[in-house]
């Protein structure tokens, strides 16, 4: 039979805040700033909707 055993729960925390921090730099390295030239050049709130899809996925 298997004894009760305590469990660190701050290593799971731990565990997980690990697990969502790799996540969250995967997903930002996905995000590409506008240039500056894009900037001057284009209307910000075309080039802002034009990247709503790849935020959103």
């Amino acid at each position: 039979m298997i004894e009760n055993e305590n469990y660190d729960k701050s290593r799971v925390h731990s565990f997980s805040d690990a697990v969502f921090s790799i996540a969250m730099t995967l997903l930002v390295l996905e995000v590409f700033i506008p240039s500056y030239k894009e900037l001057q050049t284009g209307n910000t709130l075309q080039i802002l909707q034009n990247r709503i899809p790849v935020l959103l996925v």
